[in-house]
This record gives structure tokens, C-alpha cells and sequence, in this order.
């Protein structure tokens, strides 16, 4: 007697998100099926997102081949992979930032005012609130002397966040309480260099954990990355904490003499707490969704 199995038909892709920023880059897809499989991209990005080894058999991989991004903001791929039973997508997003609801979040820290860091993983700055001077960060070593015109105490600036002195980028502004909260809601979780291959720790936010930590430097899967900063103190200047990934906001709570800021920990915690005007912090950026 001749006993015979067939294997149910599926199809699974991996990764199926791919977000990066704008400089040119390869990723492999692998893919998993039971039957011939073909992958396609849209018509709009087929002139900057290039598929090679786009069909296959069972198991395998194509190649995804990003060209550089010289000018905008963000880009967008949709590709499709095939099979005579199944259809699945990967979301490609290329640029400066990533969407995340109905904001686009900068992949990079604040550098100088009115301009990002070179690196995903730099930390940039520190400023204080309605100010436009950046200050050194000493992460991740404990710095007990204020940098030269630090301003310090309780009252250091006014109600809000002048437009003047805001130092994002132009097209860009600083974060609300709420868009925090909706990025921090979808989820986060501290890496490594060593999971990453960032040069420093930090935390992968705004998609959930299980995604986050299989999140590396050339794809972040579609959430970004906080490198490790901590801040200056409000009375002394110093960077006394410099362990956790901080952010700050915009949002006035109602007083002019402090601010909502979050925080992430190595052990994955994460929070928000009222920060004096005079206290530093990073500056990450959004800009609204086309």
C-alpha cells in the first residue's frame, strides 16, 4: 500500500516591512512556499526600487535594491509576492523619516540647529526648552561641569516654543505630548549593538517588541530608533544621567515652568515625568504625513 501526503499550500515572507533611510541599500527577502512564487513592485517606485531574482520555487530569496535618495522626505514601495493560492506585501520606506500614523518621525537626532546628525545612532545635542542652543552630550560618560551659557533654574522660558527659537530642521518641529504617547503605545524595546549593529544601545519604538527586537541599523522595520543620551540637569547644567533614551516634547501643561519629557531604560521600562525648562535634552523631530 502506497500511502501519499500532501503538504497544505502557504506562503510566508520575511522581513515584511523594510524601513530605511535615504542612502542606497540591499536587503534580501526570503521567501517560503510550497509552489512557484513571483515578486513584483509597483509601477510608481519601479525607477528607485529594484527587484532582483524575482521568481523562484519553495524556499528561497530575491534581492531588493535601493537606489540613493537625493532630495525629499520619505518614499514609498509596495512589493508584491505571489503564489497560485496566496498574495502577500512587504512595505518599503525609504528617506529622512518613517510614517507612523499621521506623522512622519525623523530617523535622526538633532546636531546643530536647524540640522540632523549624519548618523542614525549619533546622539546630537541637547537643548533646553524655547532655546535654539544645542549643547554637548557627554553619553555615555557622567560630564559634572555645565557647558559655557548654560542658563540655569526654574524659569528659564517663556509659555511656549517659539517658532524662532525652535532648531529642527526646516519642515520640521518638535513632537507633541500625544504624538509620544501614540508612538510610545505601539510598542518598544531596548537593543544593543550587538542585536543592531548600531554603535550605540538605545530603544526601537513605535512598532511592537517582537518586531523591535529584530530591528537592525540599515532597517529599523518600520519603527525608529532613540540612541542612549540622558540629559543635563535644570540646576547645575551637568549630565548626570546619561544611562536611558530620552525625548522631549512640545506640549505645555498648562504653567511655563516645565515640560512632559519620556524616558527608555536598558531594561526595556519606559515613561514620562515633568522636566524643568533649564533641563537638555534631545531633539527628535516630525514633520505631518503627506
Amino acid at each position: 500500500m502506497t500511502v501519499t501526503q500532501l503538504a497544505k499550500a502557504s506562503l510566508t515572507i520575511s522581513p515584511e516591512t523594510i524601513t530605511t533611510t535615504e542612502g542606497a541599500n540591499t536587503f534580501t527577502i526570503t521567501v517560503e512556499s510550497k509552489a512557484d512564487w513571483s515578486a513584483s513592485i509597483n509601477e510608481e517606485a519601479a525607477s528607485w526600487c529594484v527587484l532582483t531574482n524575482s521568481s523562484g520555487s519553495g524556499i528561497g530569496n530575491f534581492t531588493v535594491n535601493l537606489s540613493n535618495m537625493p532630495s525629499g522626505t520619505l518614499r514609498k514601495a509596495t512589493i508584491t509576492v505571489v503564489t497560485p493560492e496566496f498574495s502577500e506585501e512587504i512595505k518599503v520606506q525609504q528617506g529622512l523619516g518613517v510614517e507612523i500614523g499621521n506623522v512622519v518621525w525623523a530617523h535622526y537626532n538633532v546636531g546643530s540647529p536647524n540640522s540632523f546628525v549624519t548618523s542614525i545612532d549619533a546622539r546630537g545635542l541637547l537643548y533646553q526648552y524655547d532655546s535654539k542652543i544645542g549643547y554637548p552630550n557627554s553619553s555615555p560618560n557622567v560630564d559634572n561641569t555645565a557647558p559655557p551659557g548654560y542658563v540655569t533654574g526654574q524659569f528659564a522660558s517663556g509659555p511656549t516654543w517659539s517658532t524662532v527659537n525652535d532648531p529642527s530642521p526646516a519642515g520640521w518641529r518638535i513632537p507633541t505630548e500625544s504624538e509620544i504617547n501614540t508612538l510610545k503605545d505601539k510598542g518598544f524595546a531596548w537593543v544593543t549593538p550587538e542585536q543592531t549593529g548600531f554603535a550605540v544601545p538605545g530603544v526601537i519604538i513605535g512598532i511592537p517588541v517582537s518586531e523591535a527586537l529584530l530591528a537592525t541599523k540599515d532597517n529599523t522595520r518600520g519603527g525608529i530608533f532613540l540612541p542612549q543620551t540622558g540629559y543635563r540637569e535644570r540646576d547645575n547644567g551637568h549630565q548626570e544621567n546619561w544611562w536611558d533614551a530620552t525625548i522631549t516634547s512640545i506640549t505645555r501643561p498648562g504653567q511655563n515652568w516645565d515640560r512632559p519629557v519620556f524616558w527608555f531604560n536598558y531594561e526595556s521600562n519606559g515613561g514620562a515625568y515633568w522636566a524643568g525648562n533649564a533641563a537638555a535634552y534631545p531633539v527628535r523631530c516630525v514633520k505631518d504625513a503627506n
